[in-house]
């Protein structure tokens, strides 16, 4: 009999997929959705981040940097975060983005603890990567008494994103000991 064999119709609580997922997002509460705001936020902040300019060389007023560098140095008048990283902000911005949905719709500790961790590798390619470059005129410095390096806004990018992950997987794990 064909009717025997035929798989049960899913019901409300057995449902998976889209409308588990659909059930989570609307149950979720204001904390749930901060927390997912935070991490989506963070995750897009490490995106923003690698196509901007992370740090640059200033020679002052005229010309600019790679106007006056020779061809070998105008490459390095200006770092971009893609440049810096080859693109790791934005693999980490999708492992973030990922892990703020599992870590809040999904209340995965897992999850929470992957976009804690996300947080603080980011905020480690920050602080320990590219902090020290930032004060840096390299080459340039060299051949033009005036030039000044400067700190681009990608910097600040990867920075608040490396903070807000970590805040975020921080009140996904606490929220969860409540």
């Amino acid at each position: 009999m064909a009717g025997e064999d035929a798989a049960p119709e899913p019901t409300a609580k057995t449902s998976r997929g889209l409308g588990r997922f659909s059930a989570s997002a609307r149950a979720a509460g204001p904390v749930e959705l901060g927390i997912l705001a935070l991490g989506i936020l963070a995750a897009g902040l490490m995106v923003l981040a690698e196509f901007s300019t992370l740090f640059a060389v200033d020679v002052g007023s005229g010309p600019s940097c790679e106007d006056l560098a020779s061809t070998a140095l105008a490459d390095t008048c200006s770092t971009t975060g893609r440049e810096q990283h080859s693109y790791a902000l934005v693999l980490l911005a999708l492992l973030a983005a990922g892990m703020a949905v599992g870590a809040t719709l999904a209340r995965s500790p897992a999850a929470a603890a992957a976009l804690l961790v996300v947080g603080l590798v980011v905020l480690g390619i920050t602080l320990i990567g590219d902090l020290p470059d930032i004060g840096r005129e390299g080459a340039i410095g060299e051949r033009f008494t005036q030039a000044e390096a400067q700190t681009g806004a990608g910097f600040f990018y990867e920075l608040a994103a490396g903070v807000l992950a970590t805040l975020a997987g921080g009140l996904a794990i606490a929220r969860r000991r409540d």
